[in-house]
């Protein structure tokens, strides 16, 4: 007796199908990892801000000394140095252990603790005119910004339109006693922030 072998497989109409639902499926999943991964970028660049100002506070008391945390043009280059342009933190920062009592990192004499890294593209940080250049952090972790507020804004150009959407703004604010307060506040173009 001689047996018939049967194939198993798919039609070619079961395959269109198949291919037209994935096709529906990804379009409807690509947006929101789109969304997905700029919200990870902008948190992730405020967590490490936040991390920044409060081991700048810890330091601070640990060693008895003043910290600066301030804006710079070239944090990864072999010698860094505070700078760059007004209010923008956009390209990284510096937080060092200040040896002489400025606030403009020296190699010879000021200890470097952290580095920055300038915001991935897409990606703005601005201060107002109390942090416009540095935060300095007093010994007892109190601010030395003269009782203001310094507030950073984290922003991103979610649609790529050279816009900067004010809706999906982060806010950081350092009271004078040093505390820090995590904020969502829209931020028109993510222009100079304000304190709320």
């Amino acid at each position: 007796m001689r047996r018939t072998a049967s194939m198993a497989g798919f039609t070619l109409i079961e395959l269109i199908i198949v291919v037209a639902l994935a096709a529906i499926m990804m379009t409807l999943a690509v947006p929101s990892f789109q969304s997905i991964v700029a919200n990870n970028r902008i948190t992730s660049h405020t967590n490490e801000l936040v991390m920044a100002i409060n081991m700048g506070r810890s330091e601070a008391v640990k060693r008895n000394v003043r910290v600066i945390l301030c804006r710079s043009a070239n944090p990864t280059a072999a010698t860094p140095a505070c700078g760059g342009s007004a209010n923008t933190w956009t390209t990284g920062w510096l937080l060092f252990a200040s040896g002489d009592a400025n606030n403009t990192y020296q190699a010879a004499v000021d200890t470097l603790i952290r580095i920055g890294d300038a915001a991935r593209t897409g990606i703005r940080i601005r201060t107002n005119g109390t942090s416009d250049n540095n935060l300095e952090i007093n010994s007892n972790g109190t601010t030395n910004e003269g009782g203001g507020t310094a507030a950073f804004a984290i922003c991103d150009d979610r649609d790529g339109d050279g816009d900067f959407d004010e809706q999906w703004g982060r806010q950081i604010q350092v009271s004078p006693s040093g505390h820090v307060r995590l904020i969502r506040a829209p931020i028109a173009n993510c222009q100079t922030p304000v304190t709320v």
